[in-house]
Formats: structure tokens, C-alpha cells, sequence
């Protein structure tokens, strides 16, 4: 079964989901891909990434879903496919809630003066 067969009904709402650049938003969440360095993403791109992320009505449901299928590429959630692999080794609530914490922590160098994401 595909992805988009087995899709949740709330990737629908996310915000990359409105994205009408299909290349363009694979090269924003998927940047270590396309880079061809798994470890070390383009900064840019994963700041794009989280900045999206940001005002997704979806973001936690995002990254529980990539948290509880282990998903090792892309950004989900608004984190780095690197820093999920790093707290794997915890059970799937306190990798949530870790990984919330990683992005709350680094959400706002990627804002615009007065931009509040949704949280």
C-alpha cells in the first residue's frame, strides 16, 4: 500500500499540503535528499522547512506520525529527520515531546519580526 493510499486525513490540512511547487517544497523538506548528504541538509532549505512547519495547523500530529513510523528522511513536524534518529532511543511520547521542545527552541530564528507560528 502506498503512502498515498494509507494517508492520515490530516496530512490534508498541513501546510505543505497547499504547496503548489511540488519540486520546490521536495527540495525544502527533503533537503538532505536532494543534497546527497543524509547527515547535514542545506541550513537554508532546513530553515525553510521549519518556517513552513511553523504555521501548520497539523505540525504535532506531523511529527508524531514521523516519529511513530521512524521516518529517516525529511522534515516532519518541523524537525530534521537527524534530530528524530538522535532521541530514538526513547519511548514515542518523550520523543515527542523532546522533539516539540528542539522546535519550539529553534522555531524563532526563522521568524519574522511579529510572526507568531501556531503552537
Amino acid at each position: 500500500m502506498s503512502l498515498s493510499q494509507a494517508r492520515p486525513d490530516w496530512m490534508s490540512q498541513a501546510a505543505c499540503a497547499q504547496y503548489e511547487d511540488h519540486e520546490l517544497l521536495d527540495a525544502i523538506l527533503f533537503s538532505e535528499r536532494n543534497s546527497g548528504n543524509r547527515q547535514h541538509p542545506s541550513t537554508g532549505r532546513e530553515q525553510q522547512a521549519r518556517r513552513l512547519c511553523a504555521f501548520c495547523p497539523v505540525r504535532r500530529e506531523c511529527l508524531l506520525f514521523a516519529c511513530s513510523t521512524e521516518t529517516q528522511e525529511g522534515t516532519y513536524g518541523g524537525v530534521h529527520a537527524r534530530e528524530r534518529m538522535a532521541v530514538r532511543h526513547l519511548s514515542l511520547e518523550e520523543r515527542v515531546r523532546a522533539l516539540d521542545a528542539v522546535f519550539q527552541e529553534r522555531v524563532g530564528s526563522v521568524l519574522v519580526a511579529g510572526e507568531r507560528p501556531i503552537v
